[in-house]
This record gives C-alpha cells, structure tokens and sequence, in this order.
C-alpha cells in the first residue's frame, strides 16, 4: 500500500522565505524512501529546487508539473544547475510516440494539461509542497486522485502545506 509522509506545518511555517532551507529538510524527509533511476513528480513545483536537490542526490527522473508562467522558472533554474542533464520541456512532447519512456530522461517538464502523459502506477514519489494551498479545492482533489492513480503500489506521497481558516467570507469565496 501507498503510503504518506507529511512535515509538519509548524516546519513549514519557520522556513516562510528560505526556500533552500525547506528545500533541503523536505529532502530528508523523502530520502530514505528513493533510489536511483525511481520517478518522481512534483505537482506546483514552483523554482524546482526541492526536485533539483531530489536528482542530484539520489539520480531520479523528476516530472514537475506547474502552470507555464512558473515552469519557465523551474526550466531555467534547472537548466542552468544541471547543463548536461537530459530534458523533456513541454512543446517536445507531442513529438514523441506513447507511451513516452520517461527513465531515458532527467527532468521531464508538464503543464497541468498534460497530466495524462504520466502513466499509471510509474511514479515513485508524488510530492506537493506549499502549492495545495492555493489552489481551489476541487483542484487540489483531482491532484490527489491523480497521485493515487500515478503513484506505484509500494510508492510514497509526501506533501507540506499549510492551512488558512477564514473567520469571514474570503475575496475568493466570490469568484465567478
């Protein structure tokens, strides 16, 4: 069975600003259940740095999925860390024939759009750090109906959110 690792979000809490910090923390917390070539996907991947640290240490195949605005930041921060690392960035991908065999790859590059390349029970790892929150949480379902289908048998779901209560009706709560 799948299993789900958390960190606290009195954890994440002390880390607000110092995303390296977190980055490295998250890493230990995910280490021992990772080892080369495993598949991991990272769901609001945000700069990518936590999947970065995850391939440089333990030589994993990393899917980040994110909205295209914030992708171009994980694929340049990424890029310029790891120049000979192998990529597969969004706009290559319907180029290629399906079932697309991620493990000849490093980092693989998503919009929330192409979710249904990644191929049931192939993923390791699933990951979302500080990125359900923002999310609608109807979104936030479907991603975790989507890890649950992507994630092996035996994988790991690891996630660090933190959680606003309103008192009052949220500006959100008013969106068309």
């Amino acid at each position: 069975p799948r299993s789900t690792l958390s960190s606290s979000s009195a954890a994440s809490a002390v880390y607000k600003g110092q995303t390296l910090i977190y980055a490295q923390d998250y890493l230990k917390s995910i280490d021992s259940c990772l080892k080369e070539k495993d598949i991991v996907c990272e769901v609001g991947s945000g700069s990518g740095l936590l999947s970065a640290l995850i391939n440089e240490k333990k030589k994993t195949t990393n899917i980040l999925i994110d909205i295209p605005d914030v992708l171009l930041t994980a694929i340049s921060l990424i890029f310029t860390l790891f120049p000979n690392k192998v990529f597969l960035l969004p706009n290559e991908i319907k180029e290629l024939s399906l079932p697309i065999n991620f493990n000849q790859y490093d980092f693989i590059f998503l919009t929330p759009d192409m979710t249904h390349y990644v191929q049931n029970e192939s993923v390791k790892l699933g990951i979302n750090t500080q990125s359900f929150m923002e999310m609608d949480m109807i979104e936030v379902d479907n991603y975790l109906n989507y890890f649950e289908k992507i994630i092996l048998d035996k994988g790991y779901f690891f996630c660090s959110n933190s959680c606003l209560l309103y008192t009052s009706p949220s500006p959100r709560d008013k969106r068309q």
